[in-house]
């Protein structure tokens, strides 16, 4: 992980291994787990983050891991649609490009109820519920960075950020990340070539508008 300016930092989608479901219906890279933790620590539950990035390639039918106490977004990148049937829900919803972001309990995750035409790439963010709050949410040029202790953009395109400290470039398919703390600076970004993202993550007691 490279960081370009003293509160941002960069990862690569191309620098992260990917990583086999434990179902074998698709692979995760995961751009981001935080706080970092020794390696010896690191699994795929939620036991030693706060908070989760990943981007997940869908090709075969199957559920989606259980993760209890843990609040999941996720969206669409590239690929076919993704038939989902969710909890409670009478009939396989549809989800793929053009979707809205979609939250939604870890606990009760959907599955996918057939295999896509063309493998589907998801953009995932995970938090610990009993630690704060999360949000995923569509961003569009000129639109400020949530004012958050913890904040992130992710774009398959390139972007940049109007930051105090002056422009940032984010190369395509690149998690721009920022610890910010309880005084984050004004941020806007200024041009996507494509489809972008705002993530952002509040600790428990902290405002979150």
């Amino acid at each position: 992980m490279t960081g370009l300016t003293p509160t941002w930092s960069m990862q690569p989608l191309a620098e992260a291994a990917r990583q086999r479901w434990a179902n074998d219906g698709g692979w995760t890279q995961e751009l981001l787990v935080w706080p970092p933790a020794p390696e010896a620590l690191q699994t795929d539950g939620p036991g030693h983050w706060l908070l989760r990035v990943s981007v997940a390639q869908v090709d075969a039918p199957g559920p989606f891991s259980a993760l209890p106490g843990v609040q999941r977004w996720m969206v669409p990148l590239s690929g076919d649609a993704v038939m989902l049937c969710w909890p409670r829900s009478a009939e396989p919803i549809p989800f793929g490009p053009g979707s809205l972001p979609k939250g939604f309990n870890g606990a009760e995750g959907p599955t996918v109820a057939a295999a896509p035409a063309t493998p589907a790439r998801l953009l995932n963010f995970m938090v610990r519920t009993d630690h704060g709050k999360g949000r995923l949410e569509s961003a569009s040029s000129g639109a400020p960075a949530p004012a958050a202790p913890w904040r992130a953009v992710y774009s398959e395109a390139a972007l940049w950020l109007h930051t105090p400290a002056g422009p940032l470039s984010v190369p395509p398919s690149t998690l721009a990340w920022q610890a910010a703390g309880a005084a984050a600076a004004p941020c806007t970004l200024r041009a996507a070539g494509g489809p972008a993202w705002w993530l952002a993550w509040w600790p428990r007691g902290a405002s979150n508008p």
